[in-house]
């Protein structure tokens, strides 16, 4: 067995608890690949190999392994997505070789043309279980739809919780996922959640891919095991043998003899509990304008006890008899949302903790009118609908919440994914979703009509007087009649997803597309006027990875403004569909509320306002970063999110910074914000929906 950290050793150790019974346990043997990259051409040859193995060699534990039963793969199937026939092209190697596998999606399976409806499919969700010879496997998605960057979604969470209810403590699990803990998450905040659920369950090994690397390692208390990839200097694969209560795992690099690399052995046997802590103060997600209170129960003797904030700053907490308690004060500077970790030491070092998250409401400027959580992440732009604030999220459901309360007042559930920001038109609401339909839903919550544009909606609809348009994951186009719900015309127009919220400018929709270029077609026809390739595809490899795809263009005077994910402005001429100018570092675009200037979201400069002639007016020094959200404008104010959720609010004639606040605890924000009547409300990754207005004088 492999070396374990000395926490782990004192927890198991200082537990007294009645042993818990093993499960019975078959022997057997599995496949953990990763990173196929499909199309890449050596992946195929490496799969085959895999399913010619019979009795395999582990070298390093001196035995051997029987034929495997079925293959995991952990992300990065594909090398741009589900599109251009490479889901079908990597599943095939699959059935050639008739082995059983399970599939979980990689940053490059979700970022172009997600794969979330095709593990759908397969699965139910692109998260799962399934158990084998008395082991639990679980699948769980670590990716963001429609983005590279990670995280563990909430609905996928919510469903995790009540899978590992349905088992026994004793249960050996083995999870398997694409993206280990890291700096690319938005927080470490994003794990922590994972590890909390997992407390109390016999975890036994994560299973990981994404660095192609051959490596075993600790997370926590979680032995964590890397599985190379199909191709380059590592190409092969990993033998996972189960007998005898343990798991052992060795790499087998592609024509050696046998599985060489050693990377894990140890016993499956449930190791004693985790030591039980509960927090009951601060609630979830508490919004205080004062300091906030921690307590709680623990099991076991400290030496200490504390509260990390952010993993930032720590405050003390009083221990003792079974409880802790402590408080700690938020200052005007530190307003906004926080992760924390209650943490308790033992005299010799070792430490257990668990996290949670809170609101403090003590900035001077602005304040909380309510907080709510959704039943899923959402990158989805609230919309206002009445007295009601529309969202969509990543378990598929468009919510109601009550624009005074933040209570969900009806919710509409589709088949898949809602990426995009809802429409709000004439008292109803249209919205796409990744199960290719665009829905027509009233204020109160019935789906009046759908129309079925084949194929995934990831972005957000746009419209004109006859017409809602709206562009899918296989790069067409549809206009959708607003009196009978038929199309009107349905052109193929890209040629990869379309994920961009549509602008209308007279008689062109303007969008760019994942194939490198930016199209405007005739609103009336669907007749292509121009298409220009995007500033940052024009040189360099790898075009398509830096489309202008995942933030909408604005068009201000005869001039069409639209960022790419190389992170190159380009301005192109409505006319002709010429490109007149680029510009490096700008992140994505907005338009002024009275479509007279231009705001930039800028890498590193902050926010920039242009007029219409392209003259530079300010420059306002906000975070933003590298997620292409959108400013908006509304009442003389430019709202801008940055990456991990801190809103900005600058005064649109000045471009004085009026407020900043951290709006989401550690997490990406990946919808823009909205505003209404003075209201701004901000959609996040961890499924808040917060409504926050500036406090009377």
């Amino acid at each position: 067995m492999r070396q374990r950290t000395l926490a782990f050793i004192v927890l198991v150790a200082l537990a007294l608890l009645a042993p818990v019974r093993s499960p019975a346990l078959d022997s057997f043997s599995f496949i953990h690949m990763s990173d196929e990259h499909v199309p890449h051409e050596d992946t195929a040859r490496v799969v085959r190999q895999a399913g010619t193995i019979d009795e395999v060699e582990l070298t390093p534990y001196g035995i051997r392994a029987p034929k495997p039963s079925f293959i995991i793969s952990t992300g990065d199937c594909t090398e741009s997505g589900g599109g251009k026939g490479w889901w079908e092209q990597y599943l095939s190697m699959f059935k050639e070789i008739g082995l059983p596998a399970y599939h979980v999606a990689g940053n490059h399976d979700d970022t172009w043309d997600s794969i979330r409806p095709q593990l759908t499919a397969l699965y139910g969700a692109p998260y799962y279980s399934f158990d084998h010879g008395g082991v639990h496997f679980v699948g769980l998605d670590s990716t963001s739809p429609q983005d590279p960057r990670p995280g563990f979604g909430r609905e996928e969470l919510l469903w995790l919780r009540e899978d590992l209810e349905k088992l026994d403590a004793a249960t050996p699990i083995i999870l398997f996922y694409h993206h280990p803990p890291s700096r690319e998450f938005s927080s470490a905040y994003d794990w922590y959640r994972l590890y909390d659920l997992l407390r109390g369950h016999n975890v036994v090994a994560h299973l990981v891919g994404h660095g192609h690397g051959i490596r075993a390692f600790e997370s926590d208390i979680y032995d964590c095991v890397m599985g190379g990839s199909t191709w380059g200097g590592n190409a092969g694969f990993a033998i996972c043998d189960v007998r005898e209560g343990r798991l052992r795992i060795a790499y087998r690099k592609i024509g050696a003899p046998a599985a060489e690399v050693d990377l894990l052995d140890r016993s499956l046997a449930p190791a004693a509990p985790y030591p039980k802590l509960l927090v009951t103060s601060p609630k979830p997600g508490a919004v205080r304008d004062r300091p906030v209170r921690f307590e709680g129960t623990m099991e076991g003797e400290y030496a200490k006890g504390e509260v990390l904030v952010d993993d930032e700053r720590s405050a003390p907490l009083t221990i003792g008899g079974g409880r802790f308690s402590g408080e700690v004060a938020f200052s005007p500077e530190q307003a906004g949302a926080h992760f924390y970790r209650v943490l308790l030491t033992h005299a010799d070092g070792a430490q257990v903790w668990r996290s949670g998250d809170l609101f403090a409401d003590t900035h001077p400027r602005v304040r909380v009118l309510w907080r709510a959580m959704l039943g899923g992440s959402s990158k989805s732009t609230p919309a206002v609908l009445g007295n009601r604030v529309l969202v969509g999220a990543d378990d598929g459901r468009l919510y109601a919440l009550d624009a005074r309360s933040g209570q969900v007042r009806w919710s509409v559930s589709t088949g898949g994914d809602i990426l995009g920001g809802p429409l709000v038109l004439d008292g109803k609401a249209y919205v796409g979703s990744g199960d290719g339909k665009l829905y027509e839903v009233t204020d109160r919550g019935k789906v009046t009509r759908t129309f079925d544009a084949l194929a995934p909606i990831y972005s957000t609809p746009a419209a004109t007087e006859d017409a809602v348009l709206v562009a899918t994951s296989e790069g067409t186009a549809c206009a959708v009649s607003r009196r009978d719900f038929r199309p009107l015309w349905r052109r193929s127009v890209a040629d990869y997803t379309i994920e961009d919220t549509l602008f209308v400018a007279g008689d062109v929709v303007c969008f760019g597309a994942w194939d490198t270029f930016i199209y405007a077609l005739d609103v009336h026809t669907g007749q292509e006027r121009w298409k220009c390739a995007a500033s940052g595809t024009r040189e360099g490899p790898a075009a398509r990875y830096y489309s202008p795809a995942d933030c909408g263009p604005v068009v201000c005077g005869n001039r069409l403004y639209i960022a790419d994910r190389k992170y190159y402005l380009s301005v192109v001429d409505m006319a002709s569909g010429e490109l007149v100018s680029s510009r490096e570092g700008v992140v994505a675009t907005g338009l002024s509320e009275d479509g007279q200037a231009v705001y930039l979201r800028t890498a590193e400069k902050g926010l920039v306002k242009l007029d219409s002639a392209g003259k530079e007016l300010w420059t306002a020094n906000v975070p933003l970063g590298y997620v292409a959200t959108a400013p908006v404008e509304r009442d003389g104010v430019v709202y801008s999110l940055s990456s991990v959720g801190t809103l900005s609010a600058v005064n649109a004639a000045s471009g004085e910074v009026l407020w900043m606040i951290r709006v989401l605890p550690g997490f990406y924000a990946m919808a823009d914000a909205a505003a209404h009547g003075g209201t701004v409300y901000v959609a996040g990754m961890d499924g808040s929906v917060t409504a926050l207005a500036p406090r009377s004088p």
